[in-house]
C-alpha cells in the first residue's frame, strides 16, 4: 500500500472509529452531523445540506423528518419560492447538541478508563500533531515518535464487527493483496466501494473480527441475499497470526452464524492460490465448483476459485 493509500486508510479508520464512538448516543451520527452543520449557519436549504454532507436526498429527507418531529429543527417556507424551505436549528436543537457533547465525553471517559493520565496526555499531544499535519502546519519528524504503551494480551477470540472496523479491513487487504501479490489499484477501488456499501447498510451483512487481546488480526464478512444464500468475503488473517487454526476459528464462527440464521447455501471466492485455506474449506464440506484464470486484479493474472457448500436443514 503506497503512502497516499495509507493516509486514505487512516481517514477511513478515523471516521469509522468516530461512528463507533457515536453509536450509543441518542441521535445517529448523520443526525448529529446535520445539527452541527446547522449550528454553523443561520439557515440552509436541503440541497445545501445534501451537498455539504454528501448524502442522498431520500436519506436526508428521513433525517430531517425525524429531527423535525423531535422539534430540533424548523422548516421555514421561502417567501418568494414556495417550493423552497429554509432549515434552521431550534432552541431545542442547540440544547440537544450540548447534551450530545456531554454524552460523547462521558462515553470517551469510560472507553479510556484503562489508560492512565500520563499516557492520555501523550496520546493527546500526538493527536494534536496529527491535526496540525492535516491542517498544513509544519511538524518535526522527531515529534512523531511512538509514545503510547500498548497493553499486552494474547487471547484469541472473535467479536462482532462494526463500521469502525472498515479502516482495518481496507489496510489489511491492501497490504496483503497489493504488497504481497501485486494486485492493481482497481482492486483497492473495488474494495473501497464494498466498504462504502457496508458502512451505509445497503446490503444484508454481518462482519466479524478476529482479535488478539485488543489487537485486530483478521476479518470475515457474511452477505446474505434475499434467497438466503450467503457469500463469505473479506476473509483474511494478518501476518504472524495467519495460521490454519486462526482461519479455522473465523470460518467456524461464520458457519455457525449461517446455521443460526437459516442460511442454506454458502459460497466464497479465492482470488489467489491458498492451499491451506482450500484445505480448510474442504474440511468444512466446501467443494470447488469453478476456477478461472483472470487478469482483472493482477497484470500477470491469477486463478480465481469458487468454493460452495450446502448446510443441512
Amino acid at each position: 500500500m503506497n503512502k497516499l493509500q495509507s493516509l486514505l486508510a487512516f481517514d477511513v479508520f478515523y471516521k469509522e472509529e468516530l461512528s463507533l464512538d457515536m453509536s450509543g448516543l441518542s441521535l445517529t451520527e448523520a443526525e448529529t452531523d446535520v445539527l452541527l452543520l446547522l449550528d454553523q449557519h443561520e439557515s440552509l436549504i436541503a440541497r445545501k445540506i445534501e451537498s455539504y454532507l454528501k448524502v442522498d436526498r431520500g436519506y436526508l429527507s428521513r433525517i430531517l423528518n425525524r429531527l423535525g418531529q423531535e422539534k430540533l429543527i424548523d422548516r421555514i417556507q421561502d417567501k418568494k419560492d414556495k417550493r423552497i424551505y429554509h432549515i434552521k436549528l431550534t432552541k431545542n436543537g442547540k440544547t440537544k447538541l450540548v447534551e450530545i457533547e456531554r454524552e460523547l465525553l462521558k462515553y470517551m471517559e469510560e472507553k479510556y478508563t484503562h489508560i492512565n493520565d500520563d499516557t492520555l496526555e501523550r496520546i493527546s499531544t500526538k493527536l494534536e500533531q496529527v491535526m496540525d499535519i492535516y491542517n498544513g502546519n509544519q511538524v518535526e519528524d522527531s515529534d512523531l515518535d511512538n509514545a503510547v504503551t500498548e497493553i499486552e494480551d494474547n487471547t484469541i477470540y472473535v467479536r462482532e464487527g462494526t463500521t469502525g472496523d472498515a479502516g482495518f479491513v481496507l489496510t489489511t487487504h491492501s497490504d496483503y493483496y497489493q504488497n504481497v501479490h501485486d494486485f492493481n489499484d482497481s482492486f483497492v477501488s473495488r474494495l473501497l466501494e464494498e466498504i462504502s456499501e457496508f458502512n451505509k447498510g445497503r446490503f444484508n451483512s454481518d462482519l466479524f473480527i478476529l482479535m488478539s487481546g485488543e489487537k485486530r488480526i483478521g476479518s470475515i464478512i457474511i452477505v446474505v441475499d434475499s434467497y438466503n444464500n450467503a457469500q463469505l468475503g473479506w476473509f483474511i488473517v494478518k501476518d504472524e497470526f495467519d495460521t490454519k487454526e486462526n482461519k479455522g476459528m473465523l470460518l467456524k464462527h461464520a458457519l455457525n452464524y449461517c446455521e443460526e440464521n437459516d442460511v442454506k447455501h454458502i459460497f466464497t471466492t479465492l482470488l489467489i492460490e491458498s492451499p491451506e485455506l482450500e484445505s480448510l474449506l474442504v474440511e468444512h464440506n466446501f467443494a470447488l465448483t469453478s476456477e478461472q484464470f483472470s487478469k482483472k486484479w493482477k497484470e500477470t493474472g491469477s486463478t480465481i476459485k469458487r468454493y460452495e457448500t450446502n448446510l443441512k436443514a
